[in-house]
């Protein structure tokens, strides 16, 4: 993003459940933040949905 957050947040990350269409969206200061930020995705889809993350697929984008 653009000018950069107050937080300093410069990138977002979401993650998608396929089926129900689930998701949450992370803000990021380093993309280095996003596999932090998935960890919590899936701790939190365990606990909030009681199912477990199986297979992770990505746009290929190639940023991270």
């Amino acid at each position: 993003m653009t000018p950069a957050s107050r937080s300093d947040y410069r990138y977002i990350v979401t993650f998608m459940m396929k089926k129900s269409r689930y998701a949450m969206v992370f803000p990021l200061c380093k993309k280095s933040d996003a596999t932090k930020a998935f960890n919590r995705y899936n701790h939190d889809v365990e606990l909030e949905c009681m199912l477990d993350v199986k297979v992770l697929r990505s746009d290929n984008g190639g940023e991270n």
